[in-house]
């Protein structure tokens, strides 16, 4: 019974370790927002919720969305 909890508690440990660096959640009032990309040579285009969430996208998960309203070739 304690190697389980030890167990449990270390993974815990990690789960918050490795989140420490995202922001929290964000309100859900929708204000879409877009956002694009260069992959492979070509933008990828993706409509967020609100600027939170492409901030969370960005520092969460390794997105390098910027706003389309940014002067770069489409």
């Amino acid at each position: 019974m304690r190697f389980i909890f030890i167990l449990a508690f270390i993974a815990c440990l990690i789960a918050v370790a490795t989140s420490a660096h995202c922001p929290l959640g964000c309100k859900r009032n929708y204000k879409p927002v877009c956002g694009k990309k260069l992959v492979k040579g070509y933008w990828k285009k993706k409509t967020f919720s609100n600027d939170c969430e492409m901030r969370n996208e960005n520092e969460c998960y390794g997105g390098e969305y910027i706003p389309c309203s940014e002067d770069y070739e489409d």
